[in-house]
Formats: C-alpha cells, structure tokens, sequence
C-alpha cells in the first residue's frame, strides 16, 4: 500500500548504502524503483529510476549522451519547443531501451513520456506501438492486475479506440476499470466509464456498461456523480423519473418552474399533467427535454452569481445544474431574510464568513440528499 515501506526495500537500503561500482548503484536504484511502483510512490520511483540512469551511464557515454537528451527535451517542452522535444525523445528512447533493457522502469519512464507527448492522427500508429510495449513491459515487472499495468492498459485502450478498433478498445477498458474498481484507487476506474460507454453505444450494445457502473460505485461511491451520469445515458427512462422528481420538488421554490415540471412529469405519471401538455408521444421526451433545458435557465436567471451562456449539453449531468442552481437560490434567500442585512436582493452575493463551508444551505442539502436517495432507488433497481 502507499506510504509503507517493505522489508524488501529496507534490505536494498542498506546495500545501496554500501555499495561503491556503478553498476551495483544502478541495479539497486532500479530495484528501489520497482518496489516504490509496486506500492504506488510513484515520486520516490522516479527517483530512483532517475538515480540508476544516471550510475548506468557512468561507464557507457551512449547512455549518458542519451540521458542528456531526454533531459534536453524535457527542457524544450517546458520552453514551448515541442517539436524539438519530440525529436529529442525520438533519439534518445532507442539508446536507452537498449542500454538499460525494456524491463528498466527508467526505460519505461522515457517511453511514457514519448507517448504522452505525440499529438495528431499521423502519431497515433507510433502512439499504438509505443503504449503496447509499455503495457507489455509494465506487465512484465509488476503483473497484469497491478494499478500501474491497468493504468497503462487504459492509455492503451484510448488510442485503440482513436484508431477506431473498437472491439481492442471495448475489451482493453472493460479489463481495466474492472481492475482498477477494484484496486487501491478506484476513483481511476470511474474515469473511463464514458469513454467506454460512448464506444459501446456506437457498437450497438449500452448494456455493455451496466456491471462495471455497479462494480465502479460500489467500491467508489464517492463518485456517484460520474456513474450517475453514465448510467442516466445507458437509461433515459431513469433520467427522465430523476429529472421530473427533481422538477417537482424545486417548483415550489420557483413558481415559473411549474409549468415545465408538469410537462416532465407527464413523461413519467400517468394522470398527473393534463393531456394537452404533450399531445403527440413521438415528441414527448423532445418536449421533456425542452421543458427541463427551460427550467434550468429559470434556475440561472435566479442565481446569485449567474453562469453565462449556461446550456444543457450534450453528455452534461442535468441533475448537476439543478443542484448547482438550487444553491445559489439558497443563498439568496437566506440573504433576503438575514438579519441585520436590509436590502439584500437575488441579485447581490452573500459574502458572510459565517456561510463559508455551509455553501448549499438547508434547501440544498435537503434536495441533494434527496436527489441521491432517488438516484439509489433507481439504480438498485437496475441491477
């Protein structure tokens, strides 16, 4: 786990301490690296990989001719030169692979590094071939489910699906954020749900998704907000509940908000809105979407610090916005009714310290935590 230090490390240790020849400094430094990713003290493993690179190079000036150029592009980078950098990278990673072997995690580091740094469609072949050595060579040392392996498996999946082999892509991700899930760092796993799901959703096959949104949340329900928002486009019909609920609730603090709330709600109660509201059922969910996008604008002409040019986009959480909105309706009444604050109006903030870390305010918190026991409900009922 991060933060300990193992009594294979504490063996290396000592040995470093001693050792004199470079060769032994390298291979320890190398070592100390691999036990710092293997605990993900991913600072410390750069360390020490940087620390063999350079006790390696001490008796091989081609490797020391090639530390200087990556740290040269490194330096071009950082100086908006990225073209030079690229080329510098370009030099450098074929000498040090061979000096130091594919297995060394400084090797490893320079290819990342390479990778990271190629840009546009006539890269992405060099892209491909650079991250499935990484994933291959990240396998090699630390095993196929460790967290920097699927982490790798992950850059690998996103270029995959760049070069439009979905089925690759579809697999690499589903292995990854199922590892991931379960790993030390499940919030990594949350990160590539969309991406997967768009991949899926243009393949035909959303459902694709649904155990691995289960799987990401239960070991990651601190991100219930990404997952909400994958599991609301895998699900319309849960969205549409979840958004008419919401409507429904806020109306009453925002009277223009009503008429649009019986039009959500129509989609999803039977009775509740009157027929005229939505007459044609081709054009319900389009006068559903209509209504809502409507209801959020109401919500930001109300705000206290208004967004500008805020739109319901495409992929954007709907929900979100409502509980963003509801907070700064919040705030503005609680400054209409404080005491000692006469004149206080929606369109000035409240800048109290006393509300500083109390930014929902009692509305807010009621509705968030209602909203997310809704959201539980329906994806419980998903399962």
């Amino acid at each position: 786990m991060p933060g300990t230090e193992s009594d294979e490390e504490r063996s290396l240790r000592a040995e470093l301490a001693a050792a004199v020849r470079a060769e032994d400094r390298g291979r320890l430094h190398a070592a100390l690296a691999i036990c710092a990713g293997r605990a993900l003290q991913y600072r410390k493993m750069n360390l020490h990989e940087d620390a063999s690179a350079r006790a390696y190079a001490e008796t091989s000036q081609a490797l020391q001719r090639a530390y200087e150029d990556y740290r040269a592009a490194i330096k071009a980078f950082g100086d908006a030169r990225a073209d030079d950098g690229r080329a510098l990278l370009r030099k450098a990673r074929p000498v040090i692979v061979a000096e130091l072997g594919a297995l060394h995690p400084y090797a490893q580091q320079v290819t990342n590094t390479l990778a990271g740094r190629l840009r546009g469609v006539d890269a992405l072949t060099e892209k491909l071939e650079l991250r499935t050595w990484l994933v291959e060579s990240k396998r090699a040392v630390f095993g196929r489910d460790h967290t920097t392996s699927l982490q790798h498996l992950s850059d690998l999946a996103y270029v995959l699906a760049a070069l439009g082999r979905t089925d690759e892509a579809i697999a690499a991700f589903e292995e990854a954020i199922a590892g991931l899930a379960r790993g030390p760092w499940p919030g990594e796993a949350v990160r590539h749900l969309r991406r997967l799901f768009d991949l899926c959703e243009a393949a035909g096959t959303p459902e694709r998704t649904r155990p691995l949104e289960h799987l990401a949340l239960a070991h990651a329900p601190h991100a219930v907000a990404e997952v909400r928002s994958v599991f609301f486009r895998r699900c319309p019909a849960a969205a549409l509940s979840f958004n008419a609920e919401a409507l429904r609730q806020c109306a009453p603090h925002v009277p223009a908000l009503r008429t649009a709330a019986l039009i959500v709600c129509a989609r999803v109660s039977d009775g509740e809105a009157e027929p005229s509201a939505v007459n044609d059922p081709e054009t319900y969910e389009d006068a559903a979407t209509r209504a809502f996008a409507r209801a959020i604008r109401a919500f930001e002409r109300l705000a206290v610090v208004p967004r500008a040019g805020a739109e319901l986009g495409d992929g954007q959480d709907p929900a979100r916005e409502v509980l963003t909105s509801l907070a700064r309706i919040d705030r503005a009444n609680r400054a209409l009714h404080k005491e000692g604050a006469p004149g206080a109006s929606l369109g000035e903030d409240d800048d109290d310290e006393d509300d500083e870390g109390d930014e929902d305010g009692p509305l807010a918190s009621a509705e968030r935590a209602r909203q997310l026991a809704h959201f539980e409900a329906l994806f419980r009922a998903d399962e």
